[in-house]
């Protein structure tokens, strides 16, 4: 597939303001302008000095809760509108990485691929059998994929579920992309293939009393994650071609091991950390290649409690952003209104319980996805090494 041919879109990340600790309401371009269903949000261009407003329709969820999922999730925006799915398990550098993989079909078929839902959520006993049943994506359980194409290869969270941002994924695919998400047994919450389940709260074992030995514990399960995207960078590129475009993308712990594996493997055309905190040794040194960071709003309405491990964190981010413009491109973003975990599912499904509200996670779906989408675009049209 041509690279020309994938569709460049506008995003509605804000450009982060380096100044700390406050940034003004008024340099944030989104905001939710429909009143009767909040819904309608205005996107704008990506750091761009003159932003414009560009109205975006956002799917209606009035009464959404007696609905299925699939009446809640954002619809696919790109022009590929069939999405499938495969997964396997292969054998690690640590121990066996659970793959699924997302990408535009050949036909289409009504065998939606289910949600895969952890036992423990507490949403769980909220909701019906029948929503349990019905609860399902956009793709088919089932790939024929429409030819080569360039690959995103996505990293979950610490203790997160990885199929919980499969909405996100199958819009990345929408867009002409194979979505490599891996399931790391190391820190996944939910690992079906593995004989040996990972101890889902790491402070339990290395002792939530001390904070240095936690952080330490991260750091090591951080590295298992960038050892396997390594490792399944290279296994991809002996399957589809030693010069298929690779995109490094995850999200919290995810995102600090997509930049470490991007530094070690000079043929990564590009790498996206959505809210990670970065891990290792060397976390400021700057990537040689294109990165986004898309950030969650912590500045505004920050306490003083906050102060002490949020502007730390934002230094962080900046010090790497920075040096990483010195000698690449480097775009660093923030979106106002959204949490941590709205870059998945799990809020989606807590609200289809009754606990939040959709604003944050849809404003995550939407935003984030553009923005990714757009740089994805421009990395994998840039020349390789």
């Amino acid at each position: 597939m041509a690279f020309s041919t994938v569709s460049s879109t506008s995003t509605a990340v804000v450009p982060y303001a380096s100044t700390l600790p406050q940034v003004s309401a008024s340099s944030y371009i989104e905001k939710i302008t429909d009143e009767a269903f909040r819904r309608s949000l205005e996107v704008a261009k990506f750091e761009k000095s003159n932003l414009y407003p560009v109205p975006l329709e956002a799917q209606t969820v009035l009464g959404a809760r007696s609905r299925r999922l699939y009446q809640v999730l954002p619809p696919l925006t790109g022009r590929y509108p069939h999405i499938g799915h495969e997964s396997f398990v292969v054998e690690g550098p640590h121990r066996e990485i659970g793959v699924e993989v997302f990408a535009p079909t050949r036909g289409s078929c009504e065998n939606k691929l289910r949600m895969q839902l952890s036992p423990e959520r507490s949403f769980m006993s909220a909701l019906s059998e029948e929503q349990i049943q019905t609860l399902h994506t956009h793709s088919v359980d089932s790939l024929t994929p429409i030819g080569k194409l360039p690959v995103l290869l996505f990293s979950h969270g610490w203790g997160v579920n990885p199929s919980e941002y499969r909405p996100l994924l199958e819009e990345l695919a929408s867009h002409g992309y194979m979505v490599v998400s891996l399931n790391h047994p190391s820190s996944s919450r939910d690992a079906p293939f593995s004989q040996n389940p990972p101890v889902l709260d790491a402070r339990n074992e290395a002792g939530c009393e001390d904070p240095a030995k936690f952080s330490s514990e991260l750091d090591r399960l951080t590295l298992i994650q960038a050892d396997n995207i390594e490792f399944m960078a290279d296994y991809i590129r002996k399957k589809e071609g030693d010069k298929t475009p690779i995109v490094l993308a995850g999200h919290s712990l995810g995102g600090a091991a997509s930049i470490i594996a991007a530094r070690h493997d000079p043929k990564i055309r590009g790498c996206i950390n959505l809210d990670g905190g970065l891990r290792g040794e060397k976390k400021s040194e700057g990537l040689k290649i294109p990165l986004l960071m898309i950030l969650v709003d912590r500045l505004t309405n920050m306490t003083p409690e906050d102060k002490e491990w949020v502007v730390p964190l934002m230094k962080e981010w900046t010090d790497l952003h920075e040096n990483s413009k010195r000698i690449g491109d480097s775009y660093l973003g923030q979106i106002q209104g959204i949490s941590h975990m709205d870059f998945s599912t799990g809020p989606l499904l807590d609200w289809l319980a009754g606990e939040k509200t959709l604003d944050g996670v849809l404003k995550a779906h939407v935003v984030a996805s553009r923005a990714m989408v757009q740089f994805m675009n421009m990395a994998c049209r840039s020349r390789g090494p």
